[in-house]
C-alpha cells in the first residue's frame, strides 16, 4: 500500500513556486503531513532551524506565515522562493526575543553538544505560549535499546559514533562543523531537558514504527513493566517517605513515557510543545519545588 497523497505533493517530485517538493516517506514525510494539516498562519512568525533544503519553510509560507529560515549552511536551501540566513545552533540565534509564534527544529538537536543552550535559545525567541515542533531520532525504541546493549549504537546495522565519521560537514573553519548523531538522547533525557527549558509537551506524535521494535516490545513488555515498577519502588525508598505531589507527577509521567507505544515502537521522537515559562522562571519554579533526592540546598 502506498502513502496517501498529501496536498502540495507533486507527481514525480516536480514543483512550482507555490508547491514545494516535500518528502513522501520517513520522518520528514510524517512532519510534512502534520504541517499540511495545520490551520492558516496569516500574521504568524515561524522560525525553521535547521531549515535544510527549505521545504518546511515553503509549506509555512504557503499557509500565510512570515518565515525565518535559518541554517549553519544557508546555501543548502534548494526550494524556490526560500532564502536562508546563517545561524549556528551552538551560539546565539539572530532572532529577537519573543518574536516567533512557532519554531520548528527537525532532526537538529541530536547534532548539538549543548542542547540546554539550544532549547534556551528556542525558548527565548518564542512568544509566551508559542509552539515548538521538535523531531529527533530516538534511542528509546526497542530495536535501538537492543543495539545499545550490543554495541552502544543506535542501530544494529551501524557502528557507534566515532571521531572521524561524526564530522558530517565542515565549513571554512573548525568552528563550523556539523556533527552527526553524536549527541542522540533517549526519551527520558529529552523529556527532562525540555522541561528544564520552560516547555511542556502537549503531544508525542506517532512516527515510523518498525516491525522488529513492535515484536520486541510485545515479547519484553512484562519485563519492562517489572523493571519500571522496581525502579519506582527503589526510588521511593531512597526518598524515605512519600514523594511530594510534584515529584509523584514526574515519576508517573516518566513511567508512562517509558511504556508508551510511541516510545517503544517509533524510530523518531516527534513532540509538539508549548512555551509555558522563561528558562530562569522555570528553573526557579523547579528549585522551589525541590529537586533530586531531597530539598534543594545552597552550598555552604
Amino acid at each position: 500500500m502506498g502513502t496517501a497523497p498529501v496536498k502540495g505533493y507533486h507527481p514525480r517530485g516536480m514543483t512550482t513556486p507555490d508547491e514545494p517538493r516535500v518528502p513522501r516517506r520517513g520522518i520528514h514525510g510524517v512532519v510534512a503531513r502534520y504541517l499540511e494539516s495545520m490551520p492558516e498562519l496569516s500574521g504568524k512568525v515561524v522560525v525553521d532551524i535547521p531549515c535544510g533544503s527549505g521545504w518546511a519553510s515553503a509549506i509555512f509560507r504557503r499557509k500565510g506565515a512570515t518565515v525565518r529560515a535559518l541554517d549553519l549552511f544557508p546555501g543548502s536551501v534548494r526550494t524556490p522562493g526560500i532564502k536562508a540566513e546563517a545561524a549556528d545552533m551552538t551560539a546565539t540565534l539572530p532572532v529577537s526575543d519573543g518574536s516567533a509564534d512557532v519554531v520548528i527544529c527537525q532532526e537538529g538537536i541530536e547534532h548539538v553538544p549543548d542542547q540546554l543552550h539550544l532549547l534556551g535559545e528556542l525558548n527565548r525567541i518564542l512568544k509566551p505560549g508559542g509552539l515548538l515542533i521538535l523531531t529527533t531520532p530516538s534511542l528509546s525504541h526497542m530495536r535501538a535499546r537492543l543495539a545499545q546493549l550490543a554495541f552502544e549504537s543506535d542501530s544494529w546495522r551501524r557502528m557507534p559514533p566515532n571521531e572521524l565519521e561524526s564530522i558530517l560537514v565542515a565549513g571554512s573553519s573548525v568552528d563550523q562543523i556539523y556533527f552527526g548523531h553524536l549527541y542522540l538522547r533517549g526519551v527520558q533525557h529529552l523529556r527532562a531537558i525540555v522541561s528544564l527549558s520552560g516547555f511542556e509537551v502537549r503531544r508525542r506524535l506517532w512516527t515510523d514504527p518498525t516491525l522488529s521494535s513492535v515484536l520486541l516490545a510485545v515479547l519484553l513488555y512484562p519485563l519492562l513493566l517489572l523493571a519500571t515498577a522496581i525502579a519506582l519502588s527503589h526510588h521511593r525508598l531512597k526518598q524515605r517517605g512519600a514523594p511530594g505531589p510534584a515529584l509523584a507527577r514526574v515519576w508517573r509521567e516518566q513511567a508512562l513515557v517509558n511504556l508508551s507505544p510511541t516510545t517503544l515502537f517509533c524510530r523518531h521522537m516527534f513532540w509538539e510543545m508549548r512555551k509555558v515559562a522563561g528558562v530562569r522562571e522555570r528553573r526557579g519554579e523547579l528549585l522551589g519545588l525541590g529537586t533530586g533526592l531531597g530539598p534543594y540546598r545552597k552550598p555552604r
